[in-house]
Order: C-alpha cells, then structure tokens, then sequence
C-alpha cells in the first residue's frame, strides 16, 4: 500500500508517495522531507489523530479537534522543544484524512498547516 501525503503552509509545500504498512493500529512510512525518518500515524476512536515522527528527527502530536495539544520536538543534533497546536479540522474517512491546525510557540501562532494523507 501507498502513503500519500501533502503538507502546506504559508513558506512550505510537501509533497511526497511512500511505500506504507499496517501495524498496532497505525499507518506507518517513510518520510520523505526529512532523512533517516518516518512517520507513523494513529486515528483513535476516530476522533484523535497521533502523529509521530521517529528516527533522525523525532516529534509527536495528538491531534483533537476544537482543542489544543501538546507536542515535542527533537532531532539527533540536540534540538528538542515543546509546542502547541490548535486543530481547526479533523476529517477521517477510512483512508483519507485531512486536518488544519495552528502551530503555537510560547502562546503565540507561528504558522497554520493543512495535511492531506491519502493511504492507498
């Protein structure tokens, strides 16, 4: 199976199909904008989607809609910080989710994003 994934916000578009697997409840591929990494995705109760990026660069999100949620950040050269994110959209149907946040630093928004992931 296919992962397709599309990210956007206001300075960056990702783009990219990855070779995808179904194991404990999540989608798990290859994450082709950064090196060494992968993404692993989590719908539960289709009401929350979890996030998380593993390898090089590690971060994890769960995302709820009309609320918001921590996150972490941390990569293999040291960086490692918290953030916030406020979901404005969460559509999960079957394969298909959408979902726009806002991503906050220090209560203030940095940037709003929109990801499309398409599992084929």
């Amino acid at each position: 199976m296919k992962a397709h994934f599309r990210s956007l916000d206001s300075d960056n578009k990702i783009d990219f199909v990855s070779d995808a697997r179904y194991e404990d409840n999540k989608y798990i591929f290859k994450d082709k904008s950064l090196e060494n990494t992968n993404l692993s995705i989590e719908i539960i109760e289709n009401t929350k989607l979890r996030l998380k990026r593993f390898g090089q660069t590690n971060m994890e999100i769960t995302f709820i809609l009309g609320q918001k949620t921590k996150g972490t950040y941390n990569n293999d050269m040291g960086l490692f910080f918290d953030f916030e994110v406020f979901s404005h959209n969460l559509t999960i149907k079957e394969k298909n989710i959408y979902f726009k946040y806002d991503y906050y630093m220090d209560d203030i928004i940095q940037s709003t994003h929109k990801i499309w992931i398409i599992i084929k």
